[in-house]
């Protein structure tokens, strides 16, 4: 078994919420079942709130997709149980009409050939209610004895006869793109040129391939920094190979392989498989009912926090389909009266940013570990005029201090609530600008 790195602890501290999610089973856990199962001799009101159903990967070769509305997800993309957290986020949406989700056939004419929405192939088949990663039968077999040209719109209205599915209309950041598969297929970017009229490989500027062969069902993934279109392809094309094969350019490459939940998202992390039609998962918010149970006897806001980021803090967050980013990502955030109070990590420089009600904004001298992407432990102490204590600890090292100044005014959130690891804000989209992406492992309330 593999063990995380023990935390470093400071001075003796009694904690009065101690809420460990690496003791939860992994899959789905119903809002009424976290109060009763992370509180450690505690009774709190932590709530969770997630207005989407959702799926969570559970290890490397399974994933669940029974969480509903307001499900805590438990995951983990390991074996160990210590890994294993609840996972946190800011709102994230496909970059198209549809997920691919579930897999299932659409306009798909085995007679067609060489049109935008053919291939050229004497036989190439696509076979509905195939087994798929989560248990069900709604992945999609994909069976071909040549390469494909084109490929049929798909259900949801995914692919627009391309070669698979795609981003088109320049792209300008980063994307992720991921689907579960059981056999073998090609992810690919590129630049330049229109994918509905040239094959990649011949008058693209810039392309990129990453070839899969899975045994079994395994989640792939392809993250590219920058590009124009960005394809799942049902052909063995290795070095674009396959793409409608002229004289001497190789070919033709057969293939039979299942596909499950295809996702195109921004930005260069992995996030879960989204299976809404339309492609939102609503942000993830954990937060105490009544926010005065997050102050401490002495009139601070006391809190450790435990998790694994999934983004590192040298790569920008994104959510919705445009190219706007996250400024932060929060530690803890309230409202009262229409006044915000937080501390939350700047996008912009990495440092530590705490404002307790009507105060003016105080900035940490020093800044987070730029491109951190690692076990993370965070003591976050600060407010009613005390001395402020704000450090991190990467893989049970050394601690980093963030040089916080003493906060004066007194948090007094109220019956307001207070949230962990999201703060929303404002109304719209800044709701989803200071979440984190994240498994948290463990939130301690001293």
């Amino acid at each position: 078994m593999t063990f995380l790195p023990a935390m470093p602890m400071m001075g003796f501290q009694k904690a009065r919420f101690d809420f460990d999610f690496t003791t939860l089973s992994l899959g789905k856990v119903s809002q009424s079942s976290l109060l009763s199962t992370t509180a450690v001799g505690n009774v709190c009101g932590v709530k969770f709130s997630h207005a989407s159903v959702c799926t969570v990967q559970t290890s490397a070769t399974t994933v669940d997709d029974t969480p509903g509305v307001n499900d805590a997800p438990i995951g983990c993309r390991s074996s160990s149980q210590a890994s294993r957290g609840l996972v946190m986020g800011p709102r994230c949406q496909l970059l198209l009409s549809g997920s691919m989700f579930p897999c299932t056939k659409v306009g798909w004419s085995a007679g067609e050939t060489n049109g935008s929405n053919g291939w050229t192939g004497a036989s190439s088949t696509a076979t509905d209610g195939v087994g798929a990663p989560t248990g069900g039968s709604d992945a999609v077999h994909i069976t071909t004895d040549h390469a494909l040209r084109g490929l049929p719109a798909y259900s949801p209205a995914a692919m627009d006869g391309s070669y698979g599915i795609y981003c088109g209309g320049g792209v300008a950041a980063p994307t992720c793109m991921s689907a579960w598969v059981n056999g073998a297929t090609q992810f690919e970017s590129n630049q330049g040129g229109n994918p509905t009229d040239h094959p990649p490989g011949r008058t693209m500027t810039l392309a990129r391939v990453k070839y899969f062969s899975a045994a079994g069902w395994q989640r792939c993934v392809f993250i590219d920094d920058v590009e124009r279109y960005a394809n799942i392809t049902f052909a063995d094309g290795r070095d674009f190979d396959g793409f409608d094969p002229e004289p001497g350019e190789g070919g033709p490459f057969a293939i039979s392989a299942d596909f499950w939940a295809m996702n195109l998202t921004r930005g260069k992390y992995v996030w879960e498989a989204i299976k809404l039609t339309g492609g939102i998962d609503a942000a993830r918010d954990l937060f105490f009912e009544t926010g005065d149970d997050a102050v401490a006897e002495d009139g601070q806001i006391k809190i450790r926090v435990v998790f694994s980021p999934l983004v590192s803090t040298a790569d920008a967050i994104y959510f919705g389909t445009s190219t706007t980013t996250a400024a932060g990502r929060a530690f803890f955030g309230y409202t009262v009266s229409g006044v915000n109070s937080y501390a939350y990590i700047r996008a912009s420089d990495n440092r530590l940013v705490v404002k307790i009600g009507s105060m003016t904004e105080v900035v940490s001298s020093n800044a987070m570990s730029a491109g951190l992407l690692s076990y993370v432990v965070v003591e976050l102490f600060v407010g009613n005029n005390l001395p402020s204590v704000a450090r991190y600890s990467v893989n049970g090292g050394a601690w980093n201090d963030f040089g916080l100044s003493t906060i004066s005014n007194a948090p007094n959130p109220g019956s307001n609530p207070v949230y962990f690891l999201s703060a929303p804000f404002d109304s719209g989209d800044a709701l989803d600008r200071y979440g984190w992406p994240a498994y948290l492992h463990r939130l301690t309330v001293f």
